[in-house]
């Protein structure tokens, strides 16, 4: 399966991705996507063949800019100082953090996503491997991920309104724990 790499259908896929940061880690119906979208039901089915193909899809690039933000924090060294949070606007907006929870949800259920899903997943651990470097075992990088995971799920979970300080300030006593036993690799060479 290929990318979204064309612009026909790409304000479904925004749609898509609209209704499930608002609406919860459900595929809207049809119907619910077409109306987002502007766009008859019957279009959407011409264009993709159906809701769980436009998922397909629309999950690239979700996938891609979510690692693409991950990989220019490590490469910035900014995660050092605010933790690998990506996914949170400067004014505080989870967006990408609450619509990777939903691909998480729908790649349980679909295979299609779930190939994407894996393929991020896979991502995000080289990431990670990369900013830390051979000092740590591939067991403490899985561990760290999924520690990761669970402060960016706490993160989306959180009120728009409520600070996500609390998880940096974790992330980093927990970052400044891991340096002092393993120092991180000069990314400048």
């Amino acid at each position: 399966m290929e990318p979204f790499t064309d612009f026909e259908g790409d304000h479904a896929r925004q749609a898509l991705e609209h209704l499930l940061v608002r609406g919860g880690l459900q595929i809207p119906s049809s119907r619910a996507i077409a109306a987002a979208a502007n766009v008859s039901p019957a279009t959407l089915t011409k264009w993709f063949g159906g809701r769980g193909q436009l998922a397909r899809r629309a999950a690239y690039p979700a996938a891609y800019r979510f690692t693409y933000e991950l990989r220019s924090q490590m490469v910035s060294g900014s995660w050092r100082r605010r933790g690998f949070v990506p996914g949170v606007d400067a004014d505080g907006d989870t967006a990408r953090l609450r619509l990777r929870m939903a691909w998480a949800e729908l790649a349980r259920h679909d295979a299609g996503v779930a190939q994407v899903f894996d393929q991020l997943l896979a991502d995000e651990w080289a990431i990670l491997r990369a900013a830390f470097g051979d000092g740590l075992s591939d067991l403490t990088v899985t561990a760290i991920h999924a520690y990761l995971i669970g402060i960016w799920d706490a993160v989306a979970r959180r009120e728009q309104s409520t600070s996500h300080e609390p998880w940096l300030t974790l992330w980093t006593r927990t970052y400044d724990d891991f340096r002092s036993r393993y120092p991180p690799p000069d990314l400048a060479s």
